[in-house]
C-alpha cells in the first residue's frame, strides 16, 4: 500500500502500475479461467467468502463444472448451486437454526447474483435469478437483531430501493454510511464487498441503495435512468437518512464503487450534508473510462467489422437503456455525447468535504492519472489517496481480490475522521 501525495514522483510509483486499465492484471489473478473477464468475475464472487456470501469449496466446485466456451454454463452451474444452498437455508430456518439459516441464505444470494451476471436482459432467466438474489438476501436480513429493513426511498414521486441496517437497538444517533455500487452491481452485493457488514461491526448504521439506472432501481421502473446530477438522488437518500433518529446528521459518509467513483463525489460537490466521501476509485470522466476503454466509439467507424465483445454487447443492450437510450446502435452516437456530461472536471473546488480515494495498480495508468488529476485539486487537509499493489495482493479493480484490506483502509480513515472508537 502506498500513500500518494502531490509530491509523489513517477519513479516512486509501484512497478506494477503500468499499461491500460484492466480488471484481472497482476500476480494475484487466480487464472481459473483462460478468459480474463471470467476470471475476474469469479474472483469477485469468491471474495464474498470473508463476508459469508460464498464458500471457497462451493465456488470452486461451480468453476470446475463451467464450460468456458459456453457462457450459458456459467449461469447454469451457479444457479444449480444457488438453488441447492437456498433449500438448505430454508430447512435450517424451519428447524429454528437462525444463525445457520441467515449465513446460508447469504451464500444463496451471492450465487444467484453470480448466475445472472453474464446474462443479458433478454434472457428468460435473468429476472428469475435477480429476484431470487434479493429474496435470499432479505430472508437472511430478517434473521438478525435488529432485523435489516427493506426501504423505499422517496424520490421525485417515485422510490429508490434500499436497506437500512441499524448497528444496534439503542435508538441513539450513530455515524452512518451510504453505500452504492457502480454500473453492474446490486445494493445487496454492497453488504458483502462494499463494506456494509464491515461498517456494522464498527458501530455504523448502513444505508445500501441504488440510484436511477442502477440494477434494482431501473428494473422496478424503466423511467429511472442514469443522470449526471447525482446529487439529486443522493439528496433523496440523505433526506431519508435524516428522517431516522438513529442517524447522526453530522456524521454521514458516502461510499461509491467503480462508476460510483464519479457518482458519489459529484453528489458531494453540491450536497454539503455529506461529511465525507470514499471513492474506489475517483472517476473524473466517464466518457474516457467507459467509451474509450471499451472501444465503443470505434463501433461508429464505417470500417468497423466486429464482432462485438461481451462488454460492448452488454453496454448496447443493457447500459444504454439504463441511460434512456433504447435503440441500440442507432442511439450509440447520441449516448456517447450524453456520457460527456458525467465529469468531475471543473467542479473540483466544490468538493470540499474530506475525500478518501482507493486506487489499485491493476486499474492501469490512465485511470490512475485521471484520478490523480482531480484529487490533486481537492483542498481538504484530511484527504487521502491510497494505492494498493500486487505486493498487497489487492491490485484488482476495487480491490476485488482483497476487500478486507480495502475495508480496513476505509474505516480506519473514517473512524479517525468521525472519532469512532
Amino acid at each position: 500500500m502506498q500513500i500518494i501525495t502531490p509530491e509523489t514522483t513517477a519513479d516512486q510509483l509501484p512497478k506494477d502500475l503500468k499499461g491500460e486499465s484492466g480488471h484481472g492484471v497482476g500476480r494475484s489473478a487466480l487464472k481459473v479461467f483462460k478468459s480474463p473477464s471470467l476470471d475476474y468475475q469469479f474472483t469477485k464472487f469468491l471474495d464474498f467468502a470473508p463476508f459469508l456470501g460464498a464458500e471457497i469449496g462451493e465456488a470452486y466446485h461451480v468453476a470446475r463444472n463451467i464450460d468456458e466456451d459456453n457462457i450459458e454454463s456459467w449461469a447454469t452451474e451457479w444457479s444449480a448451486m444457488a438453488y441447492k444452498i437456498k433449500a438448505l437455508a430454508t430447512e435450517q430456518r424451519e428447524r429454528g437454526h437462525k444463525v445457520s439459516a441467515r449465513e446460508t441464505y447469504f451464500r444463496a444470494s451471492g450465487y444467484f447474483e453470480a448466475a445472472f451476471f453474464f446474462l443479458l436482459e433478454k434472457h428468460p432467466s435473468k429476472e428469475t435469478f435477480y429476484n431470487e438474489h434479493i429474496e435470499c438476501f432479505r430472508a437472511a436480513g430478517a434473521l438478525f437483531d435488529p432485523p435489516y429493513e427493506t426501504i423505499d426511498i422517496p424520490f421525485n414521486g417515485k422510490t429508490l430501493p434500499g436497506y437500512f441496517l441499524r448497528s444496534d437497538n439503542s435508538g441513539k444517533p450513530k455515524p452512518t454510511v451510504l453505500i452504492q455500487t457502480g454500473g453492474d452491481g446490486t445494493c445487496e452485493q454492497m453488504y458483502f464487498t462494499g463494506g456494509g457488514q464491515a461498517a456494522l461491526k464498527r458501530g455504523y448504521n448502513v444505508i445500501l441503495f441504488e440510484g436511477p439506472g442502477q440494477s434494482g432501481a431501473y428494473r422496478r421502473d424503466h423511467e429511472l435512468v442514469y443522470r449526471p446530477d447525482w446529487e439529486v438522488p443522493v439528496g433523496a437518500v440523505i433526506d431519508y437518512a435524516l428522517s431516522r433518529p438513529e442517524v447522526d446528521p453530522k456524521r454521514i459518509a458516502g461510499i461509491g464503487y467503480s462508476l460510483g467513483g464519479y457518482l458519489m463525489p459529484r453528489a458531494a460537490a453540491f450536497d454539503k450534508r455529506l461529511s465525507a466521501v470514499i471513492a474506489a476509485c475517483l472517476l473524473p470522466d466517464v466518457f474516457e473510462s467507459t467509451v474509450r476503454t471499451q472501444g465503443l466509439d470505434a463501433i461508429l467507424d464505417k470500417n468497423f467489422k466486429g464482432p462485438l465483445t461481451h462488454a460492448q454487447e452488454w453496454t448496447l443492450e443493457e447500459y444504454l437503456p439504463r441511460c434512456g437510450f433504447r435503440n441500440g446502435l442507432k442511439d450509440l452516437g447520441a449516448w456517447i455525447e450524453h456520457q460527456r456530461a458525467f465529469t468531475l472536471r471543473g467542479i473540483e473546488d466544490k468538493i470540499d468535504c474530506p475525500v478518501l480515494n482507493i486506487q489499485t495498480t491493476g486499474e492501469g495508468v490512465p485511470i490512475f492519472e485521471g484520478a490523480r488529476s482531480v484529487f490533486d485539486k481537492l483542498k481538504n487537509p484530511h484527504n487521502r489517496f491510497v494505492l494498493f499493489t500486487e505486493d498487497d495482493g489487492a491490485e484488482m479493480h476495487c480491490c476485488t481480490n482483497n476487500r478486507t484490506l480495502m475495508h480496513h483502509a476505509i474505516f480506519d480513515w473514517l473512524d479517525d475522521l468521525f472519532e469512532v472508537r
